[in-house]
């Protein structure tokens, strides 16, 4: 898999007995993922293998022994399901389960490093499953019985054929094309909009009934595996045949509109003024979950379910009309788009997060990036990120992104002022009225060696009998820091301090004492 290279940083600091401006202080955790390019067929097959790593994570730590050892693991989040493992070790991210575009089309979950000694950092993943060819052109239905009239004209549609596919963008795109029948060429098919058309005029009487095959391809070469039937049966002018007044009809309707609301109106007529044979109207096809009913008498679809522009933004309809006995048939393709409404607040992965920085991390660079979806589209599916609330008062520590919602520090963090702060984020969609939803960030500050020792007293004084034997400790409770000593003294040779378990320090006597007192320097 190639593709671009990004890199994100995150720095955890800890004390380690050094300064906070050595280049060796601290841990930094880098986060590397290769995205791939456009799925090809081949890259089509690994999309869907389970076990593939879709990219890795890594994380440097200039600790030694145990406390450089980093682990991986995936961070809770409601919209990860189960599609995904990581490698503990490695920090390989492998598809644990078939993804599949048209059911979801993106994943969003944290990944989170920890070293042995507690500290870790999060990371938010994103992945975009880009889609694929992986569905054919399906016809519904799979068989048009047509009435035509023997003097129809070369300009007018007789009948429209519909397909649909699964996949999008050109993947689902559709032309179609007449494949067989002893009489193909005598008719001829709009590629893109499946209209049937006569080639020539008054020539169809010599026959009372043809059949043609319709194929439908969709723009990455998919076939449809089942044609289209087109059984046409040949009337006599004067037969009062249905004729619909457009071949396509197009309606618009809000998804927030009431039951039985009124999308449209169709329209067939005859040239017999006789009433006795009225037209009937119905949905011969294109609405499985009965989203419309269409009045067989008058033509008026209306809606008879609750529409979501989320789940279906545009249907076509196959609508037929028929008149006589026995019946004779015309047909048109009708297509609703259903318009978005604000009817959905952006969502987080989640509503808590929790984050380590510290407090030596640099202004402006982001900590974290929050990422908030919205389901609706357009103004509607816009988001923009701010800050709700905080506890620094009066002192703005924190920023947020309004576009990208990188989460930043405005002024330095001081771990010896406050070790925790609470952010609230809030992201706001551009709908009218505009919808919100909060993500609580607590994030807690390491500290860092960013203060030198302090002793307690500027001076100790301490007893020390002239018996005492070389090589005798010399204690006195003292800050617990590492400290160097060192005498004047000739008689006396003092050593590096070292720090006691109980918070005491000693230094080893070379040589026996000569002297009644000794003053010492400690730096």
């Amino acid at each position: 898999m190639t593709g671009d290279l990004a890199e994100i940083v995150l720095h955890i600091s800890q004390d380690r007995g050094v300064s906070a401006s050595d280049p060796d202080c601290g841990v930094n955790a880098m986060v590397n993922y290769t995205l791939g390019e456009s799925p090809s067929r081949t890259n089509h097959f690994y999309m869907n293998t389970r076990d593939y790593k879709v990219f890795q994570v890594s994380a440097s730590d200039p600790d030694c022994g145990v406390n450089a050892m980093v682990n991986y693991t995936l961070g809770e989040s409601p919209s990860r399901t189960n599609h995904f493992y990581m490698k503990s070790v490695s920090g390989e991210i492998c598809i644990a389960q078939d993804l599949d575009f048209e059911s979801r089309s993106s994943y969003e979950f944290p990944v989170v490093a920890t070293d042995r000694g507690g500290l870790s950092t999060t990371a938010m993943v994103r992945i975009q499953i880009t889609d694929v060819n992986d569905n054919e052109p399906i016809f519904n239905p799979v068989e048009y019985n047509v009435s035509l009239r023997d003097d129809i004209q070369t300009t007018t549609a007789f009948a429209v054929v519909l397909a649909t596919d699964r996949d999008s963008d050109r993947f689902g795109t559709i032309s179609y094309k007449i494949v067989t029948g002893k009489d193909a060429n005598l008719f001829r098919i709009d590629r893109s909009s499946g209209e049937l058309f006569v080639t020539r005029g008054n020539f169809l009487s010599r026959s009372n009934s043809y059949h043609i095959n319709v194929s439908a391809m969709d723009g990455g070469g998919n076939k449809c595996s089942q044609d289209a039937q087109v059984n046409i049966n040949i009337i006599n002018s004067h037969m009062p045949i249905p004729l619909f007044q457009q071949s396509t009809y197009s309606f618009v309707v809000p998804e927030d509109v009431f039951k039985n609301s009124i999308v449209g109106t169709i329209k067939a007529a005859t040239s017999d003024s006789d009433q006795s044979n009225p037209i009937r109207y119905t949905i011969h096809s294109g609405d499985p979950e009965g989203y419309f009913t269409l009045d067989s008498t008058t033509g008026v679809i209306r809606t008879a379910a609750t529409l979501d522009h989320e789940v279906t933004g545009v249907l076509l309809l196959s609508v037929q009309a028929s008149s006589g006995s026995p019946p004779l048939y015309s047909y048109a393709q009708v297509k609703v788009t259903i318009e978005d409404r604000n009817d959905n607040a952006p969502e987080f992965e989640s509503t808590t997060i929790r984050l380590s920085v510290p407090e030596s991390a640099a202004l402006g660079l982001p900590l974290y990036t929050v990422v908030a979806r919205d389901k609706d589209s357009g103004d509607n599916g816009k988001i923009r990120y701010h800050l709700a609330s905080g506890n620094f008062g009066d002192s703005r520590l924190f920023a947020v992104d309004q576009t990208s919602g990188h989460l930043s520090l405005s002024k330095h963090l001081d771990y010896e002022t406050s070790q925790r702060h609470t952010i609230v984020v809030s992201a706001t969609d551009q709908g009218d009225p505009p919808m919100s939803s909060n993500l609580t960030v607590l994030l807690e500050v390491q500290d860092v060696n960013d203060n030198p020792p302090v002793f307690e007293r500027s001076e100790y004084f301490v007893s020390v009998s002239e018996a005492l034997p070389a090589k005798s400790q010399v204690r006195t409770t003292c800050t617990p820091l590492y400290v160097l000593v060192e005498g004047q003294c000739s008689l006396v040779c003092w050593s590096t301090l070292r720090l006691m378990t109980h918070s005491t320090l000693k230094s080893e006597l070379n040589s026996p004492l000569g002297s009644n007192s000794f003053q010492l320097s400690i730096l």
